[in-house]
């Protein structure tokens, strides 16, 4: 069967769990969010006479909007991008069906790592990113995690233009990987521009702070591996520590440890993972006029026989002052690690 591309909206976070369901009268919460919205340049020619309203499983009220983009692509792309009630871009989302298995069932149990019937992937990307990531279901139960990446794609003499090319890493959980073209898309120079066109049908009115620059921009999720030490070491089974580079500003840096366990059936035998578990953060640098916090929302380690993979989830709140008024913005990175047996 042909793989067919669907999108489906994910929430993170849970306060009173219950079955996710679209709303019986969205028009409203639509139109609130539509005024105001202000669209990115990144995400143009939103349809919002096709916008859904959902509540998730915890309660929050997002909006879903099928947007069109051109990519140099062998796939057909369904994208949505989703907002907040009030306007806010959040995040896209998009699902890889390869069963056919109603949308409906995988967004009830999207955030589970068993989809009961569901073969595909399920991936979501920053807004102003190309690079998903997520995971690969076969049959109901998650057996890889995907990573993406992406490259520059040299045009010969064409300055004017930026060309990359989307792809994607796969991690199963028996130790193998496969990578994945997606896409190729390409920036002209005049794109690369703020947009100042109103998109949002709203009033056009800026705040005080309309210009204080959202200091949570400044940091970006990696995966530099600084030190690999051993805790114990026995014949058939050993422990070792791990630390690495999870988020990175410019004079700050918040690490992160992990601690991982090796077992073989006789001494003559390789090591093999056993075990993967998230220890915790800490960090070391300078904040200069902000002050900073921040937490592990999640940790997922997937376990192979000689790779494993440890992917977090974490929040960072910044506080700071901005033309005399006090502002906080949050901001959830994803970085990972790939750890070698050694």
């Amino acid at each position: 069967m042909k793989n067919t591309l669907y999108t489906i909206i994910l929430f993170i976070g849970c306060h009173a769990c219950t079955s996710v369901e679209v709303m019986e009268d969205g028009a409203e919460t639509i139109s609130r969010a539509r005024s105001l919205h202000r669209s990115s340049k990144y995400v143009q020619n939103l349809q919002w006479d096709r916008a859904t309203a959902l509540v998730n499983r915890w309660g929050k009220v997002q909006v879903g909007v099928p947007f069109s983009r051109t990519v140099e692509s062998s796939r057909s792309l369904d994208e949505y991008l989703i907002v907040s009630e009030a306007g806010k871009e959040e995040f896209v989302l998009q699902v890889q069906n390869d069963k056919g298995v109603p949308i409906k069932d995988v967004l009830s149990d999207f955030d589970k790592y068993s989809l009961p019937g569901f073969t595909g992937k399920v991936l979501k990307r920053d807004v102003n990113s190309e690079v998903s990531s997520g995971f690969v279901f076969q049959d109901g139960k998650m057996v890889g995690k995907v990573f993406g990446n992406q490259r520059k794609v040299k045009r010969g003499r064409n300055l004017e233009r930026e060309c990359w090319e989307v792809y994607s890493i796969t991690y199963y959980t028996d130790g193998t990987t496969s990578e994945e073209h997606l896409y190729y898309f390409c920036i002209d120079e005049d794109d690369q521009e703020a947009s100042t066109e109103d998109w949002g049908g709203g009033s056009g009115e800026s705040s005080p702070t309309a210009e204080c620059v959202d200091e949570t921009e400044n940091f970006f999720a990696t995966s530099e591996l600084e030190n690999d030490q051993p805790l114990t070491t026995g014949q058939l089974e050993r422990t070792r520590t791990y630390s690495w580079k999870a988020i990175v500003g410019l004079l700050y840096v918040i690490r992160s440890y992990e601690v991982g366990v090796h077992k073989r059936n006789s001494s003559s035998e390789p090591w093999k993972w056993h075990s993967l578990q998230h220890q915790g953060l800490s960090h070391s640098g300078l904040t200069v006029g902000y002050s900073l916090n921040y937490h592990t929302i999640s940790s997922n380690p997937t376990i192979g026989q000689y790779w494993s993979n440890m992917a977090l989830n974490v929040n960072l709140t910044i506080q700071y002052v901005c033309k005399g008024f006090p502002l906080s913005t949050s901001r959830d990175f994803s970085p990972n690690v790939n750890l070698n047996v050694g």
